[in-house]
């Protein structure tokens, strides 16, 4: 009896109809509305049938009226006769009290089978055992009633008490003395609210609210929902109140499975179809099938009375019970199916929105879609393209490109070139004695990636590579206030170098999201969070800073343009003698031996000159590293004085090296110039002089005093050389000062000057315009976020030219080395600041369109086009980045249509730059 009853109830959860799939139910839904409407209407499905999207709001509206029409009837089962009042709170209530006395204690006999104790031959001893049993009688009294209060008015729609024996083997109550269960409530002030004068059900959707998205995904329908489920719940709670009256007084007779079977024979009419002939569903195909409706439940209801006692004798469960029954599990069967065909709207949506595509769209299908889609609304000199750019000199090869990717593929930007007049030049401090300074072109791309939900993070990687025999420095950071630019990362790349750095794209809140928030904060509150969310907001302007070598080594080394561009062997050995050795670059620089006009100079004179300077270099660097040899075995023997004989063996070995000694320090007139030069310096990393230096630190030698002048302006002067102080080299370094006045800007030759125009445009300024431009134009789910670099990045790498490529992993201590070697070189080709520099500057800022849901759900259940979201803002940041209204941008046919949505941001946001 209890398995059948918990059947009945659902096994708790009311899960009775999970063997019977949503397609055969609204199959015998259907039947019996066809019986009911017959042949006029032909009423089918709504996927079969010609129909517009208004008619799914009509239809969803027909099926809510019929399900509170249901409710209402069913509520009338359990006794509800009174007109509800809408102003008022309703509620139904359940009650239950339970009573346990003891009423009397009897024993009696039971006899045990007759057991057989002892066979001896013919005769046999039986022996019966009787046991004694005590039993306990229990007078258990219910009394349990369901109300219905609106406002002040209380209404009980069903009441019954019953007495009843319980019989248990033990001396303990089976129940407490007096127990009063809990009030089971639920509010059904919705359901009355949605009642006409004749008590017949009335539901509307506002479809212009903003709430409004879908038929189904509505203000109104979800409340509807909300309520069903509700109601259902509060029905299982009756079902279990009334299924303890069987399973704990263990009534016999009752036949539960007839119970059930004839409560689901009754007719659910919220059936999701439509008429085949056009015809509307008004209220009176409602009144027609709740009328089916009614006269179903009153004929399941003679049927369960046939089969219950009648409810005035003692019987505990009775016609009353199986009315209550009755009436609730057809409210579950009703709000059940009122779920199922709202579902079934929106499943019919999904299916004709895929069935129109011919597949499930997915978020890699929309991106490639919005590329193509950018292509169609955009003038072709202004579509949005792949980062990826070549680094070269105008006229020349590139030699090299940087590129962003995402999932192999390069992002797509909006970019704008800003001229150096147009913005506040960018500069950057190599240490924290000096600064350099950028005067270049800019490159602002913005980057509007998407994430649907379900959909994992996808991060970015920067690639950089060389070709052979060429490289650059690349430097990666972001925009601090006005012009600063912050390096955090620096890299030589050079010789065929791949390289790859991840960036992670951090999230912070929306404008919207961010003022929403700090509303209910206090003004000191609000004034730290501004605060906070400007420096996040400059914090997004990501800058990769590319320095090609060869142009300026050019200008380091007195040489005309292009000069370097075939001297394949000269760079790479310049290279060397910069990053490597540190060489001053006034050694190498070529200087005019005579007073002849420089112009006249042919540039193979000028290369020449200082490929003899470096081959002379070369040969110091080579003679340094021998005496070093030299010394080292002569400490080592100092250290070990029995090893005389292996030292003899060495000089024999080399006999220059006795003499090297002598050479470097009584250079003699016909040494080379930079061996000459290059003696006094002592550098602890090449020479190692112990002996007798400050003897011959100030004597000139004639060759050197005559070369003097022929060091290139603003380079590392004589005294510095020799290590002479201020007094003793007055007249070279006044000669330097002069010099340095010539030092002419990169390519122009003329100084670096700060602008003091006010039309230029602070590039720490346009983040912050940008969230204003996207908070006019709606866009309340676009986030800034601010890139960062990857902990661990991955170089590729190939040393020799026969050699095969190696691939190493750059941890934190790898990346401070490459950094500080790229900065040297940097100082190098800038003497520490005197010289702009001709850098390439790009500049991302990235944000992201969070959504909700899933691409699909998206477009089906919010009613939200995420194309129209990018295409916006996209368009409203090429407004603010171009400074122009769409129509300079877009193609005519698509500024007309964006015009509207677009004249707040064209007009007040364009100068704020």
């Amino acid at each position: 009896l209890k398995l059948q009853f918990l059947y009945f109830i659902g096994k708790g959860n009311m899960s009775l109809f999970d063997e019977m799939s949503l397609e055969a139910r609204l199959s015998r839904g259907m039947e019996r509305v066809m019986q009911v409407l017959g042949e006029a209407k032909n009423p089918l499905f709504a996927s079969s049938v010609p129909h517009s999207y208004d008619d799914k709001f009509l239809l969803c509206e027909f099926m809510t009226k019929c399900a509170v029409n249901s409710i209402l009837n069913a509520l009338a089962v359990m006794g509800m006769n009174i007109k509800p009042n809408t102003e008022s709170r309703a509620a139904l209530h359940v009650k239950r009290r339970e009573r346990c006395t003891f009423e009397r204690k009897a024993t009696r006999q039971v006899e045990q089978p007759t057991a057989i104790l002892k066979t001896k031959g013919e005769e046999t001893i039986k022996k019966t055992i009787v046991t004694n049993v005590t039993e306990y009688f229990w007078n258990f009294h219910v009394e349990h009633s369901i109300e219905l209060t609106i406002g002040e008015t209380r209404e009980v729609l069903a009441q019954r008490s019953f007495t009843t024996t319980l019989m248990t083997p033990h001396e303990a109550t089976p129940y407490p003395t007096d127990s009063v269960k809990p009030v089971q409530s639920f509010n059904v002030s919705w359901l009355f609210n949605h009642m006409r004068e004749d008590l017949t059900g009335d539901f509307k959707i506002d479809r212009t609210s903003p709430k409004c998205h879908t038929p189904v995904r509505c203000e109104e329908v979800d409340e509807a929902v909300v309520f069903m489920s509700g109601l259902l719940q509060w029905c299982q709670t009756l079902y279990r109140s009334v299924a303890d009256v069987i399973i704990v007084t263990r009534q016999e007779g009752v036949d539960v499975t007839g119970v059930v079977k004839h409560t689901d024979n009754v007719f659910v009419p919220v059936v999701p179809f439509l008429p085949a002939n056009g015809e509307p569903l008004d209220n009176m195909t409602v009144g027609a099938l709740c009328v089916e409706q009614k006269r179903s439940l009153s004929s399941a209801l003679e049927n369960i009375s046939l089969m219950l006692p009648d409810e005035t004798t003692t019987t505990p469960f009775t016609i009353a019970e199986g009315r209550i029954l009755l009436a609730a599990r057809h409210i579950v069967n009703v709000a059940r199916e009122y779920r199922n065909a709202v579902a079934s709207i929106e499943s019919l949506l999904r299916e004709q929105l895929v069935m129109a595509i011919g597949k499930e769209v997915t978020s890699d299908d929309f991106t490639a879609y919005m590329k193509y889609h950018h292509t169609k609304i955009y003038k072709d000199a202004y579509k949005p393209r792949g980062f990826s750019h070549a680094i070269k000199t105008d006229g020349q090869d590139h030699e090299g490109t940087v590129t962003i990717y995402q999932d192999k593929e390069p992002i797509t930007t909006i970019s704008k070139q800003y001229a150096p007049q147009e913005y506040i030049p960018l500069r950057f401090a190599l240490d924290a004695a000096s600064e350099v300074r950028m005067e270049s072109s800019v490159r602002v791309h913005s980057y509007v990636s998407h994430k649907f939900s379900t959909e994992p993070r996808r991060g970015l990687t920067l690639t950089a590579s060389a070709k052979q025999f060429s490289g650059y420095v690349m430097m990666v950071g972001r925009i601090s206030s006005s012009g600063v630019f912050l390096p955090k990362h620096a890299m030589v790349v050079k010789n065929k170098d791949y390289l790859e750095i991840p960036l992670l794209l951090e999230e912070i809140p929306s404008a919207q999201k961010f003022r929403n928030t700090i509303q209910s904060l206090s003004p000191e509150q609000q004034a730290f969070a501004k605060a906070y969310r400007d420096m996040q907001l400059e914090a997004t302007l990501f800058g990769i800073v590319t320095v090609q070598i060869k142009p300026h080594l050019e200008i380091l080394l007195n040489l005309p343009p292009h000069s370097l561009t075939k001297e394949i062997k000269l760079t790479q050995e310049l290279l060397d003698m910069f990053i490597t050795y540190h060489i001053p670059s006034g050694v190498l620089a070529y200087c005019c031996d005579t007073c002849e006009d420089e112009e006249e100079i042919a540039t193979s004179v000028k290369v020449q000159q200082v490929k003899e300077r470096v081959k002379e270099m070369k040969e110091v660097l080579r003679e340094s590293k021998e005496h070093e040899v030299h010394e080292a075995r002569l400490q080592a023997q100092a250290q070990d004085p029995f090893n005389g004989a292996t030292q003899s063996m060495c000089q024999s070995e080399n006999p220059m090296s006795g003499m090297f000694y002598a050479q470097a320090t009584h250079p003699t007139p016909a040494a080379p110039l930079a061996v000459q030069m290059m003696q006094p310096m002592a550098s602890p990393s090449l020479f190692q002089h112990h002996h007798h230096h400050h003897h011959h630190q100030h004597q000139l030698h004639p060759q050197l005093q005559q070369a003097q002048p022929c060091l290139a302006p603003g380079s590392m002067g004589l005294e510095d050389l020799l290590g002479v102080t201020a007094e003793e080299s007055a007249e070279p370094a006044q000669a330097i000062e002069e010099n340095e006045k010539e030092i002419g800007e990169i390519g122009e030759g003329e100084e670096c000057e700060e602008t003091g125009d006010s039309d230029v445009i602070d590039l720490s300024r346009v983040p912050k315009v940008l969230e204003e431009s996207f908070v006019a134009s709606g866009l309340h789910d676009l986030s800034p976020c601010i890139v960062q670099t990857g902990k661990t990045w991955v170089k590729r790498e190939q040393k020799k030219l026969l050699g095969k490529p190696v691939s190493v992993m750059l941890e934190a201590k790898e990346q401070l080395t490459q950094t500080e070697m790229a900065f040297d070189l940097l100082a190098s080709l800038t003497k520490s600041g005197e010289l702009c520099l001709d850098a390439s500057v790009d500049i991302l800022m990235a944000h992201v369109h969070s959504f909700d849901e899933t691409l699909m759900n998206t477009v089906i259940q919010k009613n939200i086009n995420p194309i129209q979201k990018l295409e916006l803002s996209s368009v409203t940041t090429s407004s603010i980045l171009y400074k122009k209204p769409i129509f300079n941008f877009l193609k005519p046919s698509q500024a007309k249509r964006l015009e509207t949505n677009m004249l707040k941001v064209q007009f007040g946001f364009l100068n704020e730059m």
